[in-house]
C-alpha cells in the first residue's frame, strides 16, 4: 500500500495519512504541535511517522499513525535552528535531524528522545 503524509498550518495543526491512489484518508493526528507542521518523515517500515513542529522550539515527535498515538516526543531549545529534513536510520532506531550547520541524532529513551549534535562548524 502506497501512503502519503500532509501536514497543516494553524494554531492546534492536524496531520492526516492519506492513500493516493483513491484519496482516503487513513488517519489524522492532532493535538501534539502547535503552529504548524515543518517535516514528515515516514520511517523505512511505513509504520511510524515523525514530524517536526513550527513552534519555537521545533517540536519533534514519532508516531504509531496506525493506532494514532504518539510513541515520542522531544522539545528542544528555544533558539535552535530550524531543521530543513529529517531520515531515520536503516534499522528505524534512530532519526537524524539536519539543520544549517548542525545534525542531530534522536535515539528513543522511553517516551522521550534524546538527541546526540554535531556541528558543521569551520
Amino acid at each position: 500500500m502506497s501512503i502519503v503524509a500532509s501536514g497543516q498550518l494553524g494554531a492546534v495543526p492536524s496531520i492526516h495519512i492519506w492513500q493516493p491512489s483513491d484519496r482516503t484518508c487513513l488517519r489524522h493526528i492532532h493535538r501534539f504541535h502547535k503552529y504548524g507542521i515543518a517535516l514528515l518523515q515516514f520511517n523505512r517500515r511505513g509504520d511510524q511517522l515523525a514530524s517536526v513542529g513550527l513552534d519555537n522550539d521545533h517540536s519533534i515527535a514519532i508516531h504509531a499513525w496506525t493506532h494514532g498515538s504518539h510513541l515520542v516526543a522531544s522539545g528542544r531549545r528555544s533558539g535552535s535552528p530550524q531543521p530543513l529534513d529529517m531520515a531515520f536510520s536503516e534499522d528505524d532506531a534512530t532519526l537524524c535531524v539536519v539543520a544549517h550547520k548542525y545534525i542531530t541524532f534522536f535515539a528513543r529513551n522511553g517516551r522521550a528522545l534524546e538527541g546526540q549534535s554535531a556541528s558543521l562548524k569551520k
